[in-house]
């Protein structure tokens, strides 16, 4: 998949007793990537055919954008006042929610698929820009044809959790990356081709991170990046150029939302998403980008580094949006936060990392390593080996992926069956709404997470809602077990022990003591991992 070359771009000869020790971590890194974008394609189709939510928080951008839809897309609808129920929390900025609702044209008002194609394109993209921004190094590097390093960078992601796991969720962050690395690779093709201004590719670029930051507002790594650049090159009038059209977009469109939702807008995108920041659970998820991802993150740097010792390179402004795009994700201390924090750090280390190696392969270092290049690149090549091997996953048991296997969805469709049975016994609260918008059911509370952080913060005033729920109102409850890795048997166990619980922070403390309370609500049935409960007084045969 990458052979060796010489410093004119031949490939060198080789005794025939080292061609096969050279071919190994080459041959080796093929199989490891071939087999990660296989489960990813797979997880791709199961995605398309599985009619229910795979994660928590999907299921509540599904609900909010189907009642998007049902509102005739009316952005006070998306982000309302909140002074009574219905309850929502648009926690997002409003591209994705938007084009979901449009897809719903199609797929119909029930279907979470437009949602899940839109971020599976999204991904396929990310992927194809990687791949052109590697080809045209390559390129720019005298190396035709090298197309195992550029198919390597634009792969590697799909091969990590992160993109696994969220390269097909019906969210918004794959879209705002997509938008964020299409910018940066405007402004920097712009500078590769021409070496002149380009005022056009820049006003694209502005407009292309307005785009990424009305689908996610903390996508900032991009905008950071090519303001930065463009800051150190001292190029003020593309500058200019460039923050007049994101401003511009990004202005306009703020203040049509502001005035559409009477203030409520940037209530819900900034006040709705400050949950507490942990410090704890910032390490814990450091820990997992840095171990997990070590080999990527030590040719990255050494590629970063390189402008310190070596020549000036004009792949710079990839370099500052590596290094922004790891500022950004220290949010992840945020509670709540997840992979997705990671993905466009990831994206860009695969980039640079196999940079480093295709230079070191082309025998192009600017290091005076002299005879141990091949060594060296080999050595590379080796570690990269190791970190696809530390990358394991296969589809079903991977770590976060929740993909659906056969018997999964029978179960799925079991909780979708009793859930329509529930609808005309009263309101219902699930813990995932995405579940009830499958079945078309409306509900007093889109996000419980979002909420209980709200009302633990004063942000949102919960006593009507308490009342309510504590006065035996809603009538069936949905929930998902916590304990993982437990088997049918054990669930079955725990159940009829009455000690399952949801995950934590699910439901604010005074919502999950009242759930708990067994004067009030009583198990109804445990389908799977899901358990439904009533409230007391009702028949349960």
């Amino acid at each position: 998949m990458f052979g060796l070359a010489s410093p004119t771009g031949g490939r060198t000869s080789s005794p025939g007793r080292e061609r096969p020790f050279r071919k190994l971590p080459q041959i080796l890194c093929g199989f490891f990537i071939f087999l990660y974008t296989l489960f990813f394609i797979y997880r791709a189709g199961v995605a398309l055919f599985y009619s229910y939510p795979l994660q928590y928080g999907e299921g509540a951008v599904f609900y909010e954008a189907g009642q998007l839809y049902a509102a005739s897309f009316s952005p006070a609808n998306l982000y309302p006042a909140n002074l009574a129920p219905p309850y929502q929390a648009g926690i997002y900025t409003p591209l994705f929610y938007y084009l979901q609702a449009v897809t719903m044209f199609v797929t119909g008002p029930n279907s979470i698929v437009g949602g899940r194609l839109i971020t599976l394109l999204a991904s396929f993209w990310v992927g194809f820009t990687l791949y052109r921004v590697a080809g045209f190094t390559e390129l720019a590097a005298g190396r035709r044809g090298r197309l195992g390093i550029c198919l390597a960078a634009a792969l590697t992601p799909f091969a990590t959790a992160a993109l696994y796991d969220w390269g097909v969720l019906a969210k918004a962050d794959i879209l705002a990356i997509a938008f964020s690395m299409t910018a940066v690779w405007r402004v920097w093709r712009g500078d590769q081709s021409r070496r002149v201004e380009d005022k056009p590719g820049l006003v694209w670029a502005g407009i292309l991170c307005a785009l990424a930051l009305l689908t996610k507002q903390s996508a900032l790594a991009a905008p950071a990046a090519i303001i930065i650049w463009l800051g150190l090159e001292r190029r003020w009038r593309d500058l200019g150029a460039f923050l007049g059209a994101l401003l511009a977009l990004l202005g306009i469109v703020t203040l049509v939302f502001q005035l559409t939702t009477n203030g409520n807008f940037l209530r819900h995108v900034i006040s709705y998403n400050a949950q507490p920041y942990d410090f704890g659970f910032l390490g814990a998820a450091l820990n997992y980008l840095v171990w997990t991802h070590i080999v990527l993150l030590v040719l990255a740097a050494s590629w970063i580094a390189r402008p310190i010792w070596g020549r000036y390179e004009k792949i710079d402004l990839w370099r500052y949006y590596t290094l922004t795009a790891l500022a950004v994700s220290f949010s992840a201390g945020k509670i709540g936060s997840d992979y997705n924090y990671y993905i466009e750090s990831i994206g860009l280390l695969s980039l640079l990392a196999w940079c480093q190696i295709g230079r070191l392969l082309a025998l192009r270092s600017i290091w005076r390593l002299g005879p141990l290049r091949i060594p060296v690149a080999l050595v590379a090549l080796g570690f990269m080996v190791v970190q696809l091997f530390q990358l394991h996953h296969i589809p079903v048991i991977a770590d976060g992926s929740d993909t659906p296997g056969s018997a999964d969805f029978e179960t799925a469709k079991q909780v979708a069956d009793q859930l329509e049975a529930r609808r005309g016994q009263g309101p219902i609260l699930a813990e995932d709404s995405g579940w009830l918008r499958v079945q078309g059911i409306d509900t007093d509370l889109d996000d419980p997470f979002v909420f209980g952080q709200l009302a633990q913060d004063g942000t949102w005033d919960n006593r009507s809602f308490m009342e309510k729920l504590t006065a035996g109102y809603y009538r069936t409850i949905l929930y998902e077990i916590s304990q993982p890795d437990m088997s049918e048997a054990a669930l079955e166990q725990a159940f009829q022990a009455n000690s399952t619980a949801p995950f934590p922070r699910r439901f604010s403390p005074e919502m999950l003591k009242v759930l708990e309370d067994r004067s009030k609500f009583i198990p109804l049935r445990r389908i799977g991992r899901w358990v439904f409960l009533i409230g007391v007084g009702e028949r349960t045969d």
